[in-house]
């Protein structure tokens, strides 16, 4: 937590199990103390591609004003990610609800 006091929503991650083309985690948000259950399935291909869902434990609701995107979002940021080489997104609003509207700063 010491290494978290600064970095806000984009710490308090916790790898839950992992299993072949399977990583399941969580994440605590530093200020409401709400919990995401994230799941990222890993497939083989020519590529390294990975799908990302989370869901909040606290709201099940699609239009959940961004948060469930964001827990996905600040990791990849948290963790550097989004600066390896080749890296890409795919989203939009159709695909994971909130995506538009989403203020990862906040959530």
């Amino acid at each position: 937590m010491q290494s978290c006091l600064y970095a806000g929503e984009k710490c308090s991650y916790e790898l839950v199990s992992t299993a072949p083309y399977v990583i399941t985690a969580t994440h605590t948000s530093p200020t409401t103390r709400k919990v995401s259950d994230l799941q990222f399935l890993l497939e083989q291909s020519t590529v390294c591609k990975m799908t990302g869902e989370a869901i909040s434990e606290f709201s099940k609701d699609p239009a959940d004003n961004g948060t469930n995107y964001c827990s996905l979002q600040n990791l990849m940021d948290g963790s550097d990610l989004i600066n390896a080489e080749g890296y890409k997104q795919f989203s939009n609003k159709w695909i994971c609800p909130g995506f538009d509207t989403a203020n990862c700063t906040l959530s």
